[in-house]
């Protein structure tokens, strides 16, 4: 998040909603749209309350306009980039956010939880390593539109995104906005959110060198992350001084929340809780087994699982052709077991379920719960991830 003039507790906020027009955004944009009205908040989004204007004028040019006269940006951002304005090499929605910086606007900004993912993971380091080479190369640093080019042509980038949203992101880093994490299948409370952000705006004024300080701090945070990302996949590790620890450590942080499903561009419900993690245990295979590493106090592991173990969903999650995380549920305890393979290792975390939760709902909305425990704590699942890739069960 970034701020410009925090607005009095008082005021009536007009608060510019945008993002690409694709399908996927439009119930969540009228959802906002609704709760922001209910606050008694003055909303503005194209499709609603824009209103008609002279055939002569530009739209673009309106639509800056309007962002001018807001108080608070809020942006969207998934996979498809939008139109795109070759004379000044962005997008009208990029122009959108960068007159709202200009004015000082407050930003909000909501990607797409899995793209953000493949950015820090994938395209970051590409983009960085283009322009440092090219800076050597040119004695220049690159324009937008030739580091578009070198996106469109690089094999190794994720081609279901439009290449000028990697690029859109790393204006947004490189300017040290903090942007939210937007998992699909994962409710937000946009009435609680938006009125505390209103209630902030008073206490938070007096703070702007603070928050500028924390602003550049996010900036350095990501770069530390997507440097994290590319150096830990290639540094082999002994193994664990204290395996225990460390898992408890990471419990600690692993947390849990409500989980909600959306239903197309209706409505969305809010399909019950999960606590925070109350136990981890880690195996690995070793010896045609997989073998106890390390657990929390709470566990109760074997110390040897056999590989052709039926009922083990350590096992399952091993053997899984993916490596994506799998999701376990068993109704008598009413808890959910995540597991996260990542090599020869299978880290198993334990949600504790409240009790609307049964078999058959666990079935009906296994995806929406995934989403909401990487959602929760991604960072932490990343690191855990990176961490195990890079280390050898001995």
């Amino acid at each position: 998040m970034r701020t410009g003039e925090w607005l009095p507790l008082a005021s009536r906020a007009k608060i510019f909603i945008s993002s690409v027009a694709q399908d996927d955004f439009t119930p969540l944009r009228h959802d906002v749209f609704t709760k922001l009205t209910e606050l008694g908040h003055e909303p503005l989004m194209f499709e609603r309350n824009f209103g008609p204007w002279p055939a002569h004028t530009d739209p673009i040019r309106k639509c800056l306009e309007i962002v001018e006269e807001s108080d608070i940006y809020l942006l969207f951002i998934k996979n498809k980039a939008g139109t795109y304005l070759k004379a000044s090499e962005r997008t009208v929605t990029h122009l959108e956010f960068l007159h709202a910086r200009k004015h000082k606007k407050t930003i909000l900004v909501f990607a797409d939880n899995a793209v953000m993912s493949l950015y820090f993971k994938e395209v970051q380091k590409t983009i960085g390593d283009y322009v440092s080479m090219f800076q050597s190369d040119h004695k220049r640093p690159p324009r937008f539109a030739e580091v578009l080019d070198m996106l469109r042509e690089s094999p190794s980038v994720p081609s279901f995104v439009d290449p000028y949203i990697w690029m859109f992101i790393y204006d947004l880093v490189q300017k040290g906005i903090y942007v939210e994490s937007l998992a699909t299948g994962v409710g937000i409370d946009w009435g609680s959110y938006f009125s505390n952000l209103l209630r902030r705006g008073a206490l938070l004024l007096p703070e702007a060198d603070r928050m500028d300080h924390n602003a550049r701090m996010v900036e350095l945070f990501a770069d530390f992350r997507g440097l994290t990302s590319v150096l830990l996949p290639v540094i082999a590790f002994k193994g664990f001084r204290d395996a225990d620890k460390f898992l408890a450590l990471v419990q600690g942080r692993m947390k849990g929340g409500t989980i909600a499903a959306r239903f197309a561009e209706y409505t969305s419900e809010e399909l019950g809780s999960i606590k925070d993690c109350s136990t981890v245990t880690l195996y690995g295979k070793k010896d045609d087994v997989m073998r106890i590493v390390g657990q929390t106090d709470e566990a109760a592991g074997k110390d040897v699982i056999e590989l052709n173990d039926p009922d083990s969903y350590v096992v399952a999650a091993h053997r899984n052709s993916g490596r994506e995380p799998m999701l376990f549920f068993r109704e008598e305890k009413h808890m959910f077991y995540f597991c996260l393979p990542v090599g020869d290792f299978v880290a198993t975390f334990h949600f504790p379920s409240d009790k609307t939760w049964d078999t058959q709902k666990f079935w009906l909305y296994n995806q929406e719960i995934i989403n909401g425990i990487m959602e929760k704590n991604f960072t932490v699942l990343e690191l855990v991830q990176l961490l195990l890739g890079g280390m050898d069960l001995g």
